[in-house]
């Protein structure tokens, strides 16, 4: 192992309690030379009856003890709160149900998490997590993945409990994969998501070397993207309810932007002048620019006049950025509305956007560009759905009716043209 992961083996635990009579802050942790000699040089005393050592509780002590035993271990204070606690960004998670929140992202937070609040999680598994959040907010993962991955892990974590993660065998690993994708009938997506999150705290985590072989990967899927029809685009901001609503979707279509870039849009990354849009951060943390449509300078004129918005392009009630789940409600309470039967989702529109430009004769690495793709392979997928080709095709059966050599009257007669 290295000797970064030499660091998440030992966790200090703080707790608030009386002892003989005095509101004293606890320190429980292993018997070890270093950690012994930080708490002495903190003025602690030790308990022999309750094998913890402890200083009379303040403020100060504990910020004085959290200072003194972050760089050599796991400081858990989750038993006491002070603002210090709460304003240090070196301590989140703050709890161990941090991962099931979405801070923002708009993402439905994936449900592995339903039903383990009450897990009683042993402190080899609260180092396994808080390890693992530190990780991923280290490597800058984004907050959609930070919940992603966090999610699946407790779930793998809480199918073994009272085990230390470091000691759960290759065939544990296999078998919980396996019976959870079956159990959940989870989709090859997520499936992908779960073997990833694994993979995450062994290789990333814990410094073990790469085991391809022991995670089951699924067999790649190709599934051609759902595309919205230029007419169904209309009729969907015809039947949005407000020019707010009308700004949403036109911009997920107009400028292909992903649901959180959008969400995360500010003022001033629409540049009205230059006709374009800045994306901050979009996927893989990549900066990039794509179209502003003329008809959406309009609308967003009259939408920022109407709802004024002071710093986010869509803020919610609190000033914030609005809701990726509002977004989502948005897009399809317009669809429904217009009487659209696809399953049209913000992802949908974006979809819809490289596909249309690909049917109107934009060159492929242009596309590449406006929607950020890392891989020109991942935007000609759009090739195989658009109609621009197809138009071409005739089908065989047009041309027998067309070729007049054949003796095609009794079908002229039973087939309508």
């Amino acid at each position: 192992m290295t000797s970064e992961t030499n660091r998440f083996k030992t966790t200090v635990i703080f707790r608030k309690e009386h002892h003989r009579n005095v509101l004293v802050l606890s320190l429980y942790m292993p018997n070890s030379d270093v950690l012994n000699g930080i708490a002495k040089k903190l003025g602690a005393t030790y308990s022999v009856t309750k094998k913890m050592w402890h200083l009379p509780y303040s403020k100060e002590s504990v910020n004085q003890a959290f200072e003194a035993f972050k760089d050599k271990a796991w400081v858990d204070y989750s038993a006491i709160q002070t603002k210090r606690h709460v304003e240090r960004n070196e301590m989140k998670p703050r709890h161990l149900t941090d991962f099931s929140h979405s801070a923002g992202s708009g993402q439905a937070t994936p449900q592995a998490s339903v039903g383990m609040t009450k897990t009683a999680w042993t402190p080899e598994q609260k180092e396994a997590m808080w390890a693992f959040a530190d990780k991923l907010r280290i490597r800058k993962y984004s907050q959609s993945t930070y919940n992603t991955y966090g999610v699946y892990f407790k779930q793998f974590l809480a199918a073994h409990p009272g085990q230390d993660p470091k000691d759960i065998t290759e065939e544990q690993i296999k078998k919980h994969i396996i019976t959870t994708v079956k159990k959940h009938n989870y989709a090859t997506k997520t499936q992908n998501q779960i073997v990833n999150a694994i993979k995450f705290y062994y290789e990333k985590v814990l410094g073990l070397r790469k085991h391809d072989y022991w995670i089951p990967r699924p067999r790649k899927e190709f599934k051609l993207p759902t595309v919205a029809s230029e007419e169904e685009i209309v009729r969907m901001l015809v039947a949005a309810e407000n020019i707010k609503h009308q700004c949403i979707i036109g911009m997920l279509y107009s400028s292909g932007v992903r649901r959180g870039e959008l969400i995360n849009l500010r003022i001033a990354d629409i540049d009205i002048d230059r006709k374009q849009v800045f994306v901050r951060g979009g996927k893989g943390k990549k900066d990039r620019t794509t179209v502003l449509s003329d008809r959406i300078v309009v609308a967003l004129q009259k939408y920022i006049s109407e709802w004024h918005p002071q710093y986010w392009l869509f803020e919610g009630s609190d000033r914030k950025p609005y809701s990726g789940t509002s977004v989502g409600l948005i897009v399809k309470g317009a669809a429904k509305k217009a009487g659209i039967q696809k399953n049209i989702t913000p992802h949908v529109l974006r979809h819809s956007f490289a596909t249309h430009l690909m049917e109107r004769g934009t060159d492929t690495r242009y596309i590449q560009e406006l929607l950020g793709h890392s891989n020109i392979k991942t935007t000609a997928i759009y090739a195989h759905v658009s109609k621009k080709n197809l138009a071409k095709i005739k089908s065989p059966l047009d041309r027998i009716f067309e070729d007049k050599e054949l003796n095609n009257n009794n079908l002229n007669n039973q087939l309508p043209e």
